[in-house]
């Protein structure tokens, strides 16, 4: 066990060596991570998150504060495509009253997000109180899935625990998901276990009141529909897919693959994001073949 950065917290050697191989690769290819964090309510995500986005932040020299903590997807967007090398923590907790059509159109944002700001080098932590719940994108892409769990004993502190699952057994994982197969039991897949910070020392981390304020303030928002707001990125995205599917040879979609640092396969999932025949999307198709891309 080895205790980091100047706040002097413990991390275990097997997660530490984890991220010290993530901080390098980030750095030799110049290019973004993620890592998810799945686990009930109260064992111990958002402590174990702020610890790695801290520890991290140290490591790559980069900020980290309650600014980097997101509740809201439109506003972790914006922040993601206007800044650059940046921790970023998306956590879902205050997302558990909405229903699963909301969550689908989030998840979206979430992926077009991620498709952006691939050259970005943003290191991503996604917390999800289930791992299947998160887009496939982001089950396949992170370097690694974290287990949080707490252990309770009468008369005992309660203990909370993690495991730690990586890429390729992560991937195996995954695969049993893709196929209906979610029930299969995580210490199959586990790599090592770990010890985590008590839920409080994110405290001395970032403004406690702070999170708190951002994370109602996004209960309050988010699920609000207004029918009149056109969401810009979407309709850029939409934009790109008419490019790709309709304006493009196969060699000019293999250049802008390249481009993006990106396969063909992922260019595929962009085009499955949108119905080809819903208004917005009809409007964009037709400003396009008029010459010119105008926001309907």
């Amino acid at each position: 066990m080895a205790y980091v950065t100047d706040k002097q917290f413990y991390m275990d050697e097997g997660l530490k060596t984890k991220l010290d191989l993530v901080k390098y690769m980030i750095e030799k290819d110049n290019d973004d991570g993620m890592l998810c964090i799945s686990g009930e309510t109260g064992s111990g995500k958002t402590s174990l998150a702020i610890a790695i986005g801290y520890y991290m932040s140290k490591e790559l020299k980069r900020p980290f504060s309650v600014d980097n903590v997101f509740f809201d997807p439109d506003k972790m967007i914006d922040f993601a495509i206007n800044n650059k090398e940046q921790i970023i923590i998306w956590d879902e907790s205050a997302l558990g009253g909405l229903g699963n059509q909301h969550m689908s159109q989030i998840q979206r944002k979430l992926l077009m997000c991620l498709m952006t700001c691939r050259l970005f080098k943003h290191f991503f932590i996604f917390n999800a109180p289930k791992f299947k719940k998160l887009t496939s994108y982001i089950r396949e892409e992170s370097f690694g899935l974290i287990h949080t769990y707490k252990v309770v004993k009468i008369g005992q502190k309660s203990k909370y625990r993690y495991m730690y699952i990586g890429k390729q057994s992560k991937n195996i994982y995954n695969e049993c998901i893709e196929k209906g197969r979610s029930a299969q039991n995580l210490k199959k897949f586990t790599n090592f276990y770990g010890m985590s910070p008590n839920p409080k020392y994110f405290e001395d981390v970032i403004d406690k009141n702070a999170y708190e304020k951002k994370k109602i303030e996004a209960i309050k928002s988010i699920g609000k529909e207004d029918k009149k707001k056109v969401d810009k990125n979407l309709i850029k995205l939409k934009a790109l897919r008419y490019l790709i599917y309709h304006k493009l040879d196969r060699y000019q979609k293999q250049e802008l693959s390249k481009l993006f640092g990106i396969n063909r396969k992922t260019l595929y999932v962009w085009g499955q994001l949108e119905d080809e025949n819903d208004e917005t999307t009809k409007e964009v198709y037709k400003n396009l073949d008029n010459g010119g891309f105008v926001m309907p």
